[in-house]
């Protein structure tokens, strides 16, 4: 589920003013190369942030195989791309300055609304996207007795002291996976923490 959140009004291009960007949790880049690749004529200025060095090192290297790190200079005749700065930090003490970001995005990641306030200006937004009730439902059937469903909309009550809710998107899609892509997935979930050991030993039987 994506939320679509503005302290103020959505952000107006005609002024001409750049555009900084701020990718919160953007781990090893998977969305942050999308946004720096359909963003190229809105986006100036993208920040990836991660407290994982190790994933923003491999951000960085992807980033420069496309010619988008901050430091390279674009080739004459070539399109405008968007400038990409790999940031290690944590969320919740962000080295930006205040009011200096157009626009944030938290996929999958740390919701902090007093940090993303302090960094977005007034007419900047907040993109947020986050499990939805029914997320990987047939995985947590598989690997707990009791399953929980997502409260997906508890973290509004947080951010409406900063932020006044624009638009929610509700994105519901079946994959079949391989048993090596169900690995991956599983990897990066909780639950290979979580889960009931003989419940997750039959799970990952192929």
């Amino acid at each position: 589920m994506t939320e679509l959140l503005s302290n103020d009004e959505l952000i107006d291009k005609q002024d001409n003013k750049p555009v900084n960007w701020l990718d919160i949790g953007c781990g090893e880049g998977y969305y942050t190369q999308a946004m720096a690749q359909m963003g190229s004529d809105v986006i100036d200025t993208l920040i990836a942030a991660d407290i994982s060095k190790p994933a923003v090192v491999e951000l960085a290297k992807v980033s420069k195989v496309a010619g988008r790190l901050w430091y390279q200079p674009r080739k004459e005749g070539t399109a405008k791309t968007t400038a990409v700065y790999p940031l290690v930090t944590s969320a919740a003490h962000l080295p930006l300055r205040p009011h200096s970001m157009t626009g944030i995005s938290s996929i999958f990641s740390p919701i902090l609304p007093e940090a993303f306030d302090n960094v977005l200006m007034d007419s900047g937004y907040l993109i947020i996207a986050k499990p939805d009730v029914g997320h990987l439902a047939t995985m947590r059937d598989a690997l707990f007795d009791d399953v929980r469903e997502h409260d997906s909309d508890k973290f509004l009550q947080e951010l409406a002291p900063y932020f006044t809710l624009v638009e929610t998107c509700r994105v519901s899609t079946e994959l079949t996976l391989s048993a090596e892509d169900l690995a991956d997935l599983m990897t990066m979930t909780p639950y290979a923490y979580r889960a009931r050991s003989e419940k997750g030993k039959y799970y990952w039987l192929p």
